[in-house]
């Protein structure tokens, strides 16, 4: 119990105002075969409803939320991109490779040569790209990665505005990355 209550006061310290509706404790204490070395395995049961926070704890949370973000963002900008029908891999080496490419396709233009590839799609069906077309691809990619950036920068300045626990989570579960 005076674990429980220094617990509870340390919380308070911190700023959030709780209520402990029950201690149970666990593991060999809880059956009886405990010895000298054994620790004490102890479960608090909060009331969270009645959890309040102060601002620096909402901040932590908060902060919480837009790391959520960018791992969101990241994994859709990483995520593939339709192009002209087809489903395009857009994770880090894919884009190089695209950007390899194109830098090719650019030095055969610039020598009067005719440049196309073969591209294998993130279903493994095999496109022609040609300059124009590798060129129209490469600005897709970076439209769709400058989108995702912008949307997830608007996604955490809406959140730096939010005040409670509760109107943070609906945002957070409402957040659309579509135009």
């Amino acid at each position: 119990m005076e674990a429980a209550d220094k617990f509870s006061d340390f919380i308070k310290y911190k700023g959030t105002k709780i209520v402990i509706e029950d201690i149970v404790l666990t593991e060999s204490n809880a059956n009886f075969n405990y010895s000298q070395y054994s620790d004490i395995d102890v479960h608090l049961i909060l009331d969270f409803d009645s959890i309040s926070c102060d601002e620096d704890i909402l901040d932590e949370y908060r902060q919480q939320k837009i790391s959520s973000i960018n791992q969101i963002r990241d994994s859709l900008i990483h995520g593939g991109i339709t192009f002209q029908g087809n489903r395009f891999q857009t994770r880090e080496r894919d884009i190089q490779d695209m950007m390899g490419a194109l830098q090719i396709a650019q030095v055969a233009a610039a020598q009067n040569q005719i440049f196309s590839t073969n591209w294998l799609t993130e279903d493994n069906v095999q496109v022609l790209l040609d300059l124009p077309t590798l060129t129209a691809l490469g600005v897709a990619v970076a439209e769709h990665k400058r989108f995702l950036v912008y949307k997830a920068r608007e996604h955490k300045d809406n959140l730096m505005l939010l005040n409670s626990k509760e109107d943070i989570d609906a945002y957070y579960n409402s957040m659309v990355w579509t135009v």
